[in-house]
């Protein structure tokens, strides 16, 4: 086996450990048929460790004035502007939030969609089973390059 044939093998293996190894995945939360007529606040709970989330509010028919996040006090923590023909807004916090309860606030007029989702972190575990697959592989591509 040559060289160049081995180290095919050993990225194709670790491609293949790598897919089957999984991750933890993209949390997402979405809210349909949201009435801008009178402001729109819903609490939700956020677990994910890596701190991000990405919140898109769409509003065909309709417009979005402010899209903001609040803490479980009511503190301001991101604040977007729209205004009267903006009709789709979007915030991302990029690690700024900690796993506890947010309120998510959106005024504005009209119908409106929203989509929440965090970036998914993969979990330890699933690194060590990569690492693993490839230290094994690569024992096994060295012993048939010596034989």
């Amino acid at each position: 086996m040559n060289i160049r044939h081995a180290f095919k093998s050993l990225l194709a293996a670790a491609a293949l450990s790598l897919g089957l190894a999984g991750g933890a995945s993209a949390a997402t939360l979405s809210f349909n048929g949201i009435s801008l007529d009178t402001p729109f606040e819903r609490t939700f709970d956020y677990t994910d460790p890596s701190g991000d989330l990405f919140i898109t509010v769409s509003a065909p028919q309709g417009h979005i004035d402010t899209l903001s996040l609040l803490d479980s006090n009511y503190d301001e923590l991101v604040l977007v502007r729209g205004g009267p023909t903006v009709n789709q807004l979007s915030l991302s916090t990029h690690g700024l939030l900690m796993s506890t309860t947010y309120v998510l606030s959106i005024t504005g007029g009209g119908a409106a969609s929203s989509l929440l989702s965090t970036t998914p972190v993969p979990e330890p575990e699933t690194v060590a089973l990569a690492v693993g697959g490839l230290v094994v592989v690569g024992v096994v591509a060295r012993r048939r390059r010596q034989a």
